[in-house]
């Protein structure tokens, strides 16, 4: 069984999306859902963007390698990347082990009037998948 929390947004490929408003703008932080975690298994590569680079809504912008497969990591919304989890690289596990809170990957800055209405609720996203 897995936690999904209530504060954040998902998408139907296993990511989530927390938001925080700043005075101008919007900063995103992206991470992989502990099920997304689980299915990949045990990450042993990340290959995340430098900060600065532009990301298109469904673009891909990076790539996480497990034993099992390798997935790429598309945006759910065009910004830029502000910020970069430095444990990733040093140790990809991370991911594995705190999907919800160490293992974040990018923020991405995004427009005040970006549209989040394609993403999932927790609600929404427990029913697609049956988490709970």
């Amino acid at each position: 069984m897995s936690f999904i929390p209530d504060d954040r947004l998902y998408t139907a490929n296993h990511f989530w999306i927390a938001r925080s408003r700043t005075e101008n703008a919007t900063e995103i932080t992206l991470g992989l859902t502990q099920r997304g975690a689980d299915d990949l298994g045990e990450l042993n590569f990340a290959e995340l963007p430098p900060v600065g680079q532009l990301v298109k809504a469904g673009a891909g912008f990076g790539v996480i390698e497990s034993v099992k497969s390798v997935q790429e990591l598309a945006s759910p919304v065009a910004g830029t990347i502000s910020a970069v989890n430095p444990k990733i690289a040093e140790n990809p596990e991370v991911v594995n082990d705190s999907p919800f809170d160490d293992g974040w990957l990018v923020k991405i800055e995004v427009e005040q009037s970006a549209d989040f209405s394609h993403l999932l609720s927790a609600a929404d996203y427990e029913r697609l998948f049956k988490v709970r």
